[in-house]
């Protein structure tokens, strides 16, 4: 079986630590007997030649594309995405080229989801999709992180996540399986060291707000005012807080004991995780904590705070588990550390961890998963005749009992496309619609090919057109033909008459479900504002309708480069 990994982040030269866990997991899955190849692709801030363009490297039995290069959009998310595909889309030809066409596309993470979703669709692969990001836990309900993962895993034939943790924040959007990330317990095991003159506390990590390391080192500054015992905390990793880290560091008096040792060397972390006497981590957010299960292969007791992934990992034989960004209650964990991690198993602590996280179980899984992805596409009707037939008779239906023209259906649709087959979302819906608004022809045909497209290509689409056509063409050959007797009856004036109320209502209903799903609290406010400007706008002016198509247009793009870069300045 040939699987194709698509990382949202990965090692590279201009960050070589960066996504380690997504390289071992490959080179494991290859060691396993799965064929497997490896497409990442970044745009960043780095504009030196010797950091940027396309490497072809074969690593431990993993064909490995990497692809990077100068953002040409800052602080345009959107413009991102559009390059990353474009980038996707080319290092895929090569490696199709070179290795063949993939069984299955492992995505590891939604933060290259529409990029994956995109290619996908173009060449007819199946996605097995896997989150590791920590944003679908931090962001709110109608963040972009959040409907981009609702996107990704309506499109995905299996789902899956790292911990309960990102487990009730998927559940909702979908089926979805817990897929823990696994530990080397070969490259991750007791080493003989050099004995400890001073009780160590050390940790691991990016230095930036998300790992609390502002946390870690107030609690150890106040542990030394509550023990007379030698103690030293060493923190491991860089990142942009390091200069900040370390003012705190001289701020509370603790440099002697305290120090941030900058980044350990893949190959040397093991040893750095054997030479202390307890593994903390104080993040705010994380999804497991890979380096918790490398600490406790190790044989070493742990402190954690309750931030999520870890709780799948501390028990009470593993270590002690502590509130988020609660100082006090680090420190009470340290201070007890003190006397109890001599009294903690480390074999039993190993043999826990080996058994939920080894490779050989995590491996299985993954691969099981694939193999499931790969029957279910095989199978699926997206990929045969039954979603076209879907369509066609769906569209059919809704063609023969709508009267009123397209925005008379667009209830119907709605309904259809987006809650009975649920092949759209609201959001979805809504950008397909205003397309369809823009481009010549009916609305209601535009907007069935539009997504007779989206669901099963090119066949989709002539079903879900031929279905809305039939209905209306039959209709208008008949009136054609007896048109003298339709004019004169008065039969068929008075129910005209009272279609015509019932188009109304209809029409009514159909703008009322728009509104709901477009104008929400918050980032939709500004909808709500142009809606009301063009209402304004077409009852007091003679303006064109092109007018209001391409202010939309403009005011939209305005509004989404400065709602980024807002959102960039307050992530910083």
């Amino acid at each position: 079986m040939k699987v194709l990994i698509i990382p949202s982040w990965y090692p590279t030269p201009g960050a070589p630590f960066l996504g380690t866990f997504f390289k071992e997991q490959a080179e494991a899955l290859a060691a396993m007997g799965v064929d497997v190849a490896v497409a990442h692709v970044s745009v960043g801030s780095d504009f030196r030649p010797s950091n940027n363009g396309i490497r072809r490297e074969t690593i431990n039995g993993v064909l490995t594309y990497t692809y990077t290069r100068p953002n040409l959009t800052p602080r345009f998310e959107y413009g991102r995405r559009l390059q990353r595909t474009h980038m996707l889309k080319k290092i895929y030809r090569l490696i199709e080229s070179e290795w063949g066409r993939p069984d299955v596309v492992n995505l590891r993470s939604s933060l290259h989801g529409y990029e994956a979703v995109s290619l996908c669709r173009k060449y007819r692969l199946p996605l097995f999709f896997m989150e590791h990001s920590s944003f679908v836990i931090t962001e709110n309900e109608n963040s972009a992180a959040l409907k981009r993962l609702a996107y990704t895993m309506r499109f995905a034939k299996v789902n899956a996540c790292v911990s309960n943790a990102l487990y009730r924040v998927m559940e909702p959007y979908g089926d979805v399986r817990i897929i823990p990330d696994m530990v080397n317990g070969d490259f991750f095991k007791p080493l003989e060291t050099p004995p400890n003159s001073e009780f160590t506390f050390r940790a691991m990590g990016q230095l930036r707000p998300i790992k609390g390391y502002d946390l870690l080192i107030r609690a150890f500054a106040l542990l030394k005012g509550k023990t007379d015992k030698r103690v030293k905390l060493e923190i491991a990793g860089d990142g942009v807080l390091r200069s900040r880290l370390q003012e705190l560091i001289n701020k509370l008096d603790i440099a002697k004991s305290c120090h941030l040792v900058g980044t350990v060397a893949r190959e040397q972390v093991p040893q750095f995780m054997n030479g202390c006497d307890c593994f903390v981590c104080s993040s705010r957010v994380e999804t497991l904590s890979c380096v918790l299960n490398e600490a406790a292969a190790c044989g070493k007791p742990v402190i954690s705070t309750r931030c999520g992934g870890p709780l799948d990992i501390v028990t009470d034989d593993i270590g002690i588990l502590v509130p988020v960004d609660d100082v006090d209650e680090m420190a009470n964990a340290m201070l007890v550390m003190l006397d109890k991690a001599g009294r903690y198993d480390s074999e039993k602590i190993r043999e826990l961890t080996l058994n939920r996280f080894s490779v050989k179980k995590i491996c299985g899984q993954l691969i099981e998963a694939c193999h499931e992805c790969q029957n279910t596409a095989e199978t699926s009707p997206k990929n045969g005749k039954g979603k076209c037939l879907k369509l066609f008779f769906e569209t059919l239906k809704i063609g023969m009992v709508t009267i009123g023209g397209g925005y008379a259906m667009l209830s119907l649709l709605l309904e259809s496309f987006t809650e009975k087959h649920r092949w759209l979302s609201h959001d979805e819906m809504l950008d397909t619609i205003a397309v369809a608004q823009s481009m010549p022809g009916p609305i209601a045909v535009n907007t069935s090919v539009m997504v007779g497209y989206r669901v099963a290509g090119i066949r989709g689409s002539l079903s879900a057109a031929a279905g809305m056509i039939l209905p209306p063409l039959a209709v208008m050959s008949i009136i054609a033909a007896c048109y003298t007797w339709f004019r004169a009856n008065e039969y068929v004036a008075a129910a005209l008459r009272g279609i015509r109320a019932a188009v109304c209502g209809l029409l009514v209903w159909a703008t009322v479900k728009l509104a709901r799903s477009s104008i929400k609290t918050g980032r939709g406010i500004w909808t709500a504002v142009v809606f009301v400007i063009s209402l304004l706008l077409s009852i007091f002016t003679k303006w064109h309708a092109s007018v209001y198509i391409l202010g939309g247009l403009v005011v939209g793009l305005l509004f989404n480069a400065l709602y980024a870069a807002i959102s960039e300045k307050r992530s910083r």
